[in-house]
């Protein structure tokens, strides 16, 4: 199940018929149940959407994830270079056994930075500390040579 929820400072609003203007807003999405080969696409496009929608940061919130594939953190390590690139900036709510084993053995767990809760990260926002970009892709080098 995939919940997003739009933040303008620290309140809170419903759905996206009630957009915030995008100089100022936070996006939350919010992913629950398994990431694997069957939701994959629904999860990318619904933080691609969340990405879209944030003119200053997503905040990918994880932690009621049940399973995460390899392939799942691959799909947000490329949303995080992908918000990056849009100059949004990215972080996990995590503190789900799950996310935090894959995220551990894919060696993409200092790659992130994750709080234990949207408030948490939220409340980085509101102290004016931004949240983290990503130059490049996972993989986007290439041997010179």
């Amino acid at each position: 199940m995939l919940k997003r929820h739009q933040f303008k400072g620290t309140d809170r609003a419903s759905g996206p018929a009630r957009t915030p203007p995008r100089e100022s807003s936070t996006v939350v999405v919010s992913i629950s149940g398994d990431i694997d080969a069957a939701s994959l696409r629904t999860v990318r496009e619904q933080i691609n959407t969340g990405i879209d929608e944030a003119a200053r940061s997503l905040v990918v919130d994880v932690s009621q994830v049940t399973f995460l594939s390899i392939r799942g953190a691959e799909v947000l390590a490329d949303a995080q270079w992908r918000a990056g690139a849009d100059g949004v900036g990215f972080s996990l709510v995590t503190g789900s056994r799950a996310v935090d084993h894959t995220l551990r053995v894919t060696d993409l767990d200092n790659r992130f930075q994750c709080f234990t809760s949207v408030e948490d990260a939220l409340a980085q926002l509101r102290d004016g500390r931004s949240l983290s970009m990503v130059p490049a892709p996972l993989g986007a080098w290439q041997a010179v040579g």
